[in-house]
């Protein structure tokens, strides 16, 4: 984990300010997650700041705010909740289940639920808008094409390749936009190097169709295995299938081919 690797590298001296380190360490990871753990048993009157960072009953926490924040002003959509007077204004109180809970002042309901508005025309105009999750299906294919193509370098001098990359957090960190650049100069197979060409000269893959919901017992996989039946020629590797989620209310997924 992320927090735990910042920890060992920075050599931060959290002896010097926590009464139990390691508990109190596994407690801040939980706080993280926002799931509760075993450290919630132990400090069940702090179980509410298990809903600062990622709020799993009302959605609304500080994750949600900053990316919705951060991500309206790349769109240039003016956003209109206001998180300072958020800040001031929330409170902590015992609930019907017998439980503390940080909660909002009722009058402000109209607030938040623009917030959440906000936040689903983000997922519309930019998540989930058209070029966007092309241009991200056709990254995705290029990773995947790479497999076990040992690319990048981890901290004992060996070549890795990105599955084994990620496990380690040395080189985790080490990925970021320069890896499509890496990758094309690695040469690993023509149709990686296609892709990529394809992505430079901005000529994206077509949607061919649209289905709001799969029925099909194996789904997805089910799905390319019929379309490829009809085609001589074309095997099920050749389809892609995106599945997005247009309404974050009802659940409603739609399938991109």
């Amino acid at each position: 984990m992320m927090f735990q690797h910042m920890i060992q590298v920075n050599r931060l001296p959290f002896d010097e300010y926590l009464d139990n380190p390691e508990q109190d360490i596994e407690f801040i990871k939980e706080l993280m997650t926002g799931k509760m753990g075993p450290q919630a048993a132990l400090r069940e009157d702090k179980v509410f700041l298990y809903e600062i960072v990622v709020n799993r009953m009302s959605g609304l926490d500080v994750n949600r705010m900053d990316y919705t924040m951060r991500d309206s002003v790349v769109l240039g959509k003016r956003i209109n909740f206001k998180w300072r007077k958020f800040l001031d204004k929330i409170h902590v109180e015992v609930c019907s289940d017998g439980k503390r809970h940080i909660c909002v002042i009722e009058e402000d309901l109209d607030t938040y639920n623009r917030f959440f508005t906000d936040r689903h025309i983000l997922f519309k105009e930019l998540y989930f808008e058209r070029k966007n999750r092309i241009v991200a299906t056709m990254i995705n294919r290029i990773l995947i094409k790479c497999g076990e193509a040992e690319l990048i370098k981890g901290s004992d001098g060996k070549k890795l390749s990105l599955i084994d990359a990620i496990k380690s957090m040395d080189t985790y960190c080490s990925l970021n936009d320069t890896i499509i650049g890496i990758i094309k100069n690695a040469d690993i197979n023509p149709e990686v190097e296609k892709l990529i060409q394809f992505l430079e000269n901005s000529m994206l893959f077509i949607p061919i169709g649209y289905f709001k919901i799969c029925h099909l017992p194996r789904g997805t996989q089910q799905m390319k295995e019929e379309i490829a039946a009809y085609e001589d020629g074309l095997s099920e590797d050749d389809i892609i299938v995106d599945v997005w989620q247009l309404n974050l209310t009802n659940n409603e997924y739609f399938y991109c081919l």
